[in-house]
């Protein structure tokens, strides 16, 4: 059907005056299936968490016509048109998803499936093309309600359009510039220090209870606020299947203020040690420090990967930041690039399952390079008792200073009264930018233990990192009974085509006092077709155990009503046969 806005006002009027005075008539019924009127307007389309915008419509009595292009371009699908407006296409969120809206033989081809549409569900006019609104949700997705009454249209989906990412990666690029101090502000609002002010209080109360098993409750309850001018956060935790424990429990005060260069931070309560020897329990104490919260610049990148549920989404909080987001592949494997700021950075990472599960782990990330500006000098100073039996007393002081922009030497001392081998723990590190992408580190712990990493990055994103640490034999500082460690990773991105693959190679090697293990794997991590895939192989050796290699492939399915389908397999070579298959909808 081709619309012409101006003739089918002035036409329908036209006849029906004519008929009227001439005496003829015709059946009401056929003229409507002859004509229908039709008017073209603009309207208001929107989208939850997007926006909206104003677009062209067609109104009909009992329809809407929606302009394809304009509302494309709008959520940012890739489309092109013909001349003449008889088809578009183009290919929806990623390149192996094309379509084909053909005017001229009413038909929608998308993903190889053909959509036959009626005759009049598509209208031209001389600038635009319209579809029927019913077809952007059965075809798309794209489910839109029209109201009649306001004159605008809601589209609601669960597909992460390019609209949403591109948000969501522009929130992204302003929390990096937030995390490397890059911020630019229009106004400066000075900071006020009440004495009491009370923030948030969240709460959850989770039951659970198993068939002719246990059951169990836990409770939480979150209190944030200001006291006496310092940022004031108590978590309380409980079980019914544990004594109430204050190790469980987090609460801690700090007063910030980065225009007093001397002392800019002092933290009471549950503080983070970033310590040499192995501690399990909370440290309760005190923490004074001149690193200001806002770190002034990132000078790289630190891959951290490790395992969740499969198909999980991942998010990465660096200093309370979003920084960025990952969904796990098929057997739970995800990896990010932390950037590398000043100083010790707080990394909180966040889990969300597809039906709304909700996990958080939180951990102190010490970043192995640390870089400071020509001539700045930081401190930490940490002092409290650890939450163990003991009662352990526990201090530490660091220091850092920047030599020249490509090099920072640290230095400090550790105490701790439980380590038996030696409770006073002085140590030496430095860090050395080589050339570019290509980063030095090293650090010794008095009677303890002395390590270096060495990590290259190539322009082709390819990783090199090399790690060895050697510890005096008769240490009791660090949880261990390791000589030596030595490992060596390789991360290489593969780009095929339409299709992308990470795959790293490990090599581990630990040295004890009366045995030797060494363990490879290989990881390949990808999707192919739609489908998410994960094959690691594992090769273990030891001069007290058979050598053993496996694989174990993992697979991630969508299919309707938001199922997921996730077959996995273990295949050992050392035995020659198939060990285990599992099956999870």
């Amino acid at each position: 059907m081709t619309l012409n806005p101006i003739h089918h006002r002035c036409f329908i009027p036209i006849v029906t005056f004519f008929l009227l005075i001439t005496g003829i008539s015709l059946p009401t019924k056929g003229l409507a299936q002859e004509e229908e009127y039709l008017e073209e307007m603009v309207i208001y389309f929107s989208v939850p968490r997007i926006g909206g915008t104003d677009i062209s419509a067609v109104i009909g009595e009992n329809y809407v016509y929606l302009s394809v292009i304009e509302i494309f371009d709008f959520l940012k699908i890739k489309n092109s048109y013909t001349t003449g407006f008889d088809s578009i296409n183009g290919f929806f969120i990623t390149e192996d998803a094309p379509y084909n809206i053909d005017r001229v033989n009413n038909k929608i081809i998308f993903r190889d499936k053909e959509f036959q549409l009626k005759a009049g569900d598509i209208i031209r006019s001389e600038t635009n093309l319209f579809l029927k609104s019913d077809y952007f949700g059965q075809v798309f997705g794209l489910d839109c309600s029209f109201s009649f009454r306001s004159l605008s249209v809601t589209m609601n989906t669960s597909i992460e359009l390019p609209v949403i990412r591109e948000m969501r990666q522009s929130q992204m690029r302003k929390s990096l510039g937030q995390i490397s101090g890059e911020i630019v502000a229009d106004t400066v609002i000075g900071r006020r220090f009440p004495l009491v002010h009370f923030g948030m209080a969240d709460w959850s109360a989770i039951l659970t209870q198993e068939i002719k098993g246990p059951k169990e409750a836990r409770l939480s309850l979150n209190l944030g606020g200001v006291i006496l001018g310092g940022e004031t956060n108590i978590n309380l935790n409980y079980t019914t299947n544990a004594p109430f424990q204050e190790k469980n429990q987090f609460y801690q005060w700090r007063y910030a203020n980065n225009k007093h260069k001397a002392l800019r931070q002092v933290i009471l309560g549950k503080i983070n040690t970033f310590s040499t020897a192995t501690i399990n329990s909370p440290v309760l104490g005190i923490q004074i420090t001149n690193t200001p919260t806002t770190y002034r610049q990132s000078f790289g990148t630190y891959t951290l990967s490790d395992v969740t549920e499969p198909g999980w989404t991942v998010e990465l909080y660096v200093n309370n930041v979003l920084v960025d987001y990952k969904q796990a592949d098929a057997s739970g494997f995800y990896t990010f690039e932390v950037p590398m700021v000043y100083g010790n950075t707080n990394v909180k990472l966040q889990f969300y399952g597809p039906w709304g599960e909700e996990r958080s782990k939180e951990q102190t990330l010490n970043i192995p390079y640390n870089f400071l500006p020509t001539g700045n000098f930081e401190y930490r100073v940490s002092a409290g008792v650890v939450s163990d039996t003991l009662w352990s007393k526990f201090s530490r002081v660091d220091m850092d200073y920047g030599i020249t922009r490509f090099m920072t030497i640290g230095a400090g001392v550790e105490y701790l009264s439980s380590v038996t081998s030696g409770q006073i723990m002085p140590f030496l590190h430095t860090s050395v930018r080589l050339a570019p992408g290509l980063l030095l580190t090293g650090e010794y712990n008095h009677g303890v233990n002395a390590k270096g990493i060495l990590s290259w990055r190539l322009p082709s994103d390819i990783q090199l990192e090399v790690n060895y640490t050697r510890y005096d034999k008769n240490q009791t500082a660090i949880n261990t009974n390791y000589l030596e460690e030595r490992r060596i990773a390789m991360s290489i991105p593969i780009r095929i085509k339409q299709y992308s693959l990470f795959s790293r190679i490990t090599l581990n090697q630990i040295i004890m006092p009366s045995t030797r293990y060494t363990a490879a794997e290989v990881l390949l991590s990808g999707s192919f077709l739609g489908v998410n895939t994960n094959l690691t192989t594992y090769a273990t050796f030891s001069s007290t155990a058979k050598t053993n290699i496996y694989s174990s492939l993992s697979l991630s399915v969508r299919l309707p009503a938001s199922f997921i389908l996730t077959p996995q397999t273990q295949f050992n070579y050392t035995q020659g046969k198939f060990v285990s298959l599992r099956v999870a909808l």
